[in-house]
């Protein structure tokens, strides 16, 4: 592999698609065909996508030792010594201080919410994914500064309930990893992470069966009272379908632990998701 490919493999592109959360604020405030604030938001995504990739090098050289053991991760650019860990960590502090620059001209309060989601990423990885609960809480937090993130750039103001349920609903996909990684690792073996000691197969479902149905309900309320229309309740069944089909994955054909792969490898969960957002988006632009 040249060092080329090695880099574009270390920026972990695939896992750009959880930058998706920064586009709600464009949709749900029907500002989709507003040309100015599409751009603002598409600008939001590669600029949360560039950040997110120079977190994911320092993290690659943090865990470089663990990922070494690890059945998966040792194939990474930086653990199976592909890329110099020297020019990852150059490369991740060229990305990341350009993308915070850039947002600073875009937006300057959206530059800040993109250095709170580092420094909030740089405290998980060197401090708090080591510690029991905090762990997966602040991996949804970064969720919703990712959807705070697409408000602020455009001006507009985003639903209290949008923003309970990208916490729950994140939080559930968080229980969901942190359950498979579990798995894997009592069935191929290799170092387990330090965190996973204090959690269990067990512990885990408890945890996803507590959550889940606070996402649904919080959805339907969601539905209730943020939209103008009551044809959004038609999407009720999608999202119930959508998760569903996630815990099917997980618990059957042993998904999950990287929720982006998942949902670019199922075809039927994939499509579920495009069925929502075209559902939605029809529900907000012809029927408001």
């Amino acid at each position: 592999m040249t060092t080329f490919k090695a880099i574009i493999k270390a920026l972990r592109p695939k896992q750009w698609v959880k930058n998706i959360f920064v586009f709600p604020a464009l949709v749900f405030a029907a500002e989709f065909i507003n040309i100015r604030a599409l751009v603002l938001t598409i600008c939001a995504f590669f600029l949360f996508s560039f950040t997110a990739s120079s977190i994911y090098i320092i993290n690659d050289i943090i865990d470089y030792e663990n990922d070494r053991k690890h059945p998966k991760k040792k194939f990474r650019p930086i653990a199976s010594g592909e890329l110099n860990k020297g020019v990852a960590l150059l490369i991740s502090v060229v990305l990341g201080a350009s993308s915070i620059l850039t947002a600073l001209v875009i937006h300057p309060m959206f530059a800040l919410i993109l250095l709170v989601y580092v420094i909030t990423n740089l405290l998980y990885s060197y401090v708090f994914k080591h510690i029991v609960i905090v762990d997966i809480i602040l991996v949804a937090i970064g969720f919703v500064l990712r959807a705070v993130g697409g408000a602020v750039v455009i001006d507009v103001t985003i639903s209290s309930w949008f923003l309970v349920i990208t916490f729950l609903l994140t939080l559930f996909l968080a229980i969901m990893k942190r359950r498979q990684e579990f798995v894997e690792i009592n069935k191929n073996g290799g170092e387990k992470r330090k965190v996973l000691e204090h959690y269990s197969v067990e512990m885990l479902d408890q945890m996803s069966n507590i959550i889940i149905p606070a996402v649904l309900v919080s959805y339907v309320f969601y539905t209730f009272n943020t939209f103008h229309t009551q044809y959004f309740i038609f999407t009720i069944p999608l999202v119930i379908y959508g998760i569903f089909r996630y815990l099917y994955l997980v618990h059957k054909k042993d998904m999950g632990e990287s929720p982006t792969e998942t949902l670019l490898t199922d075809f039927p969960l994939a499509f579920v998701v495009i069925m929502w957002g075209l559902v939605s988006m029809g529900l907000l632009y012809f029927f408001e």
